[in-house]
């Protein structure tokens, strides 16, 4: 027996293995999923402009998955640029998070300001 997540109403079973109408041997297992009912709802907070420790930890802590990609980004190192969650601001419990957090200044990438090479003079 399986607890999942479900629409169905808590402890009504909503699948099984093998499926209805499959004759089996007598003593055959047969599992079984059960609805925990429906997920909880979270609201996913706005973490745009803090760091990524402390953001990481705050989504962990209602239960989310937090995935993180370091990009190139003229912000201090650490600093979350982006935050994408599938479902919107409301989501499922556990939905999948992704952040995308500043390596820190990058050289020759900022605002066309180049120095040296290809100067006219």
């Amino acid at each position: 027996m399986t607890s999942v997540d479900s629409e169905k109403e808590k402890d009504r079973i909503v699948e099984q293995d093998p499926a209805t109408g499959t004759k089996v041997k007598k003593g055959t297992t047969v599992g079984v999923s059960i609805s925990s009912g429906k997920a909880a709802q979270v609201e996913i907070p706005t973490v745009v402009g803090m760091g990524r420790e402390d953001a990481e930890a705050q989504l962990k802590a209602l239960g989310l998955n937090v995935t993180v990609e370091e990009v190139a980004g003229n912000q201090p190192a650490g600093q979350v640029l982006v935050r994408r969650a599938w479902r919107g601001l409301e989501g499922r419990q556990e939905p999948s998070v992704k952040l995308k957090v500043s390596k820190g200044g990058q050289s020759g990438n900022n605002n066309g300001n180049n120095t040296g090479s290809g100067s006219r003079g």
